[in-house]
């Protein structure tokens, strides 16, 4: 079994979030928001994440998600994970949810705590 501390996870997917904004900012990728958790503060034997990816518009979502340019942000946040030590077994527990920042403010009156709850 891989040894990290369930607080080092923890870490690692947090700073990723600040990582990967960096990496579409210098990619022109209009990605706004990044956010999710560790699934272990639900269930201590799960390995994975949980990461929500929060895009500009409807619009860009859609053409984002068919040209590949999802794809390759998540894949990004996946090697920024293993870069930083996030262990590759537990990589392909990481699962992603995409959706716009225009979704947030037109159904969520602009709270991300009302679009997760």
């Amino acid at each position: 079994m891989v040894k990290v501390s369930r607080k080092r996870q923890s870490e690692i997917v947090m700073e990723g979030f600040a990582s990967l904004r960096v990496w579409a900012e210098n990619n022109g990728i209009p990605l706004v928001e990044v956010h999710g958790y560790p699934r272990s503060i639900v269930d201590k034997n799960d390995v994975g994440a949980t990461v929500y990816l929060f895009f500009d518009t409807d619009a860009s979502v859609e053409r984002l998600q068919s040209d590949g340019t999802t794809a390759r942000v998540q894949q990004a946040f996946l090697n920024i994970l293993e870069t930083a030590g996030y262990p590759p077994p537990w990589l392909e527990h990481v699962t992603f949810h995409v959706d716009s920042r225009e979704c947030v403010e037109r159904d969520f009156e602009g709270s991300y705590f009302y679009y997760h709850r």
